[in-house]
This record gives C-alpha cells, sequence and structure tokens, in this order.
C-alpha cells in the first residue's frame, strides 16, 4: 500500500499527516521541531513518501484551526484495524461543537453505554486523528482535564484556543 506523508508548520508548532488509499492514517499534533516529526513518521511508517499535494486542502485548515479559527475539518479516514467501540467513541467524538466540551461519561451515556467512561478515555487515548477527532473537547465530569496522548498543556492551549476558559488549577469552566 502507498503511504504518503507531509509536514507542515502551524503558528504553535511542526504537524504532519500520514496517509494511503483509504484515507488518513495518522495526523502528528504541534512539536517544536520539524526534524521529531519526520523521525517520528519515517520510524513509523518506512514506506511513506512525501506528498504534499495529497493534503493541501487539510493542511490550509489545519493551519487556520490552529490560529483560531473554527473551521470545518474533513477527510476520509482509515479505521481499518480499530474496534467497533472505539469507531462509536470517535463518532460520538465528532459531534462536540467547536468551543464547548462533553465529559467521558457524557460520550459513554450517548452510546448507551452506561458507565464506561473509562473504557471511553482509552479509546479516545488511541485516536490517531486528534483535532478531525476531537478528543481535547472531552474533559472529567469534575471539570478536570482528564488525560491527552499529547500532554496536557497542549490540551489545555487547544481549549484556549477554541475559547474555552481554563481555571488557574486547570478546570475547565463549562459554558450552561
Amino acid at each position: 500500500m502507498s503511504i504518503s506523508y507531509t509536514i507542515f508548520k502551524t503558528n504553535l508548532g511542526w504537524c504532519g499527516l500520514v496517509g494511503g488509499k483509504r484515507g488518513l492514517l495518522e495526523i502528528i499534533l504541534p512539536m517544536s521541531q520539524k526534524t521529531m516529526v519526520n523521525k517520528y513518521i519515517t520510524s513509523k511508517y518506512q514506506a511513506a513518501k512525501i506528498n504534499d499535494e495529497y493534503f493541501i486542502q487539510l493542511i490550509e485548515k489545519l493551519i487556520r484551526y490552529f490560529k483560531g479559527e473554527n473551521v470545518s475539518l474533513y477527510f476520509s479516514l482509515d479505521l481499518s484495524g480499530t474496534t467497533s467501540f472505539q469507531k462509536k467513541v470517535w463518532k460520538k467524538t465528532q459531534i462536540i461543537p467547536y468551543g464547548e466540551v462533553r465529559t467521558y461519561g457524557w460520550i459513554s451515556e450517548e452510546m448507551g453505554s452506561g458507565k464506561a467512561a473509562r473504557a471511553v478515555g482509552q479509546a479516545l487515548g488511541r485516536n490517531p486523528f486528534p483535532i478531525l477527532i476531537p478528543c481535547h473537547r472531552v474533559v472529567k465530569g469534575n471539570g478536570e482535564m482528564g488525560g491527552f496522548s499529547n500532554g496536557i498543556d497542549l490540551k489545555k492551549r487547544l481549549l484556549k484556543l477554541e475559547g474555552i476558559q481554563i481555571t488557574r488549577e486547570g478546570k475547565v469552566i463549562r459554558k450552561s
């Protein structure tokens, strides 16, 4: 299978996109150096070839997103190798509007899975499509950040970028 990738600069750092014939395989969130993104991609996807054109529209929209714009982000996603539970969690997460948050418990309830908040968190931790599947918009029921595979500091920055207020203690001030 032919795998393409690109690396591009945003105002938060260097990002990467990896895709194949079935769609996007992974989004690499901002890192401080281009070489870090390149090393990550080339070690995980040894056969990948640079192809900026494949991703041009998504790159443009992500650059705008990282500047704080509410843009419609869509790209075909390659969900092969994921579980049906992950797909359900990610689908519910995709409906969380820009500038709003939901809880792990909310996603669990929406899926009809009752008390599966912890499993929801684990599925979100395996999300290879951050921003497109906005797992950063999911927090604990008490307003605490919860986890984020790219670190809590980046999660806070993304939430603030979307206009979500965060207390000094690191809790989200939820809009009513």
